[in-house]
């Protein structure tokens, strides 16, 4: 690989490559076996953990914007993941629920994303990971 100073050495360089990969390979591995993406498996898990919600309260817990999220939930909806409905309070209040092939993709989605990690670590020690941890939440914080 030609490599550009400046650029291929940087921290912040090496993390979009590690997460652009990460992403790519997760997304490969979840559609083969359930046929869904990173993105809707982590509403599908995120709907398991809060229960029945509805979509601006799944898009804050996804730190997503409506719009991103109303696509994410039509394309589970369509796969026969997650149940819409009205809420018995009120009626324009749309509420999202997992369907038992929802509960079903995120105990999968979890045991492959879990060989996925596991993979992943194998050769990284529990300190290195604490100084990943930290130096990324040291740039999140920074960037807030």
């Amino acid at each position: 690989m030609n490599e550009i100073r400046g650029v291929t050495d940087s921290i912040t360089f090496a993390m979009d490559r590690v997460s652009s990969e990460y992403k790519t390979m997760a997304n490969a591995k979840l559609r083969a076996r359930l046929g869904v993406s990173i993105e809707e498996l982590g509403a599908l898990i995120a709907l398991s953990s809060l229960g029945e919600i509805n979509q601006q309260q799944l898009a804050d817990s996804l730190l997503r914007n409506r719009s991103s999220t109303k696509r994410l939930v039509d394309n589970c909806v369509q796969k026969a993941l997650i149940n819409r409905s009205n809420s018995s309070s009120n009626l324009k209040n749309v509420m999202l629920s997992l369907t038992e092939d929802g509960q079903l993709a995120v105990q999968t989605g979890n045991d492959i994303m879990r060989d996925i990690k596991d993979d992943l670590y194998q050769n990284i020690t529990e300190h290195e990971m604490k100084i990943v941890r930290k130096v990324c939440e040291k740039m999140l914080i920074k960037m807030r």
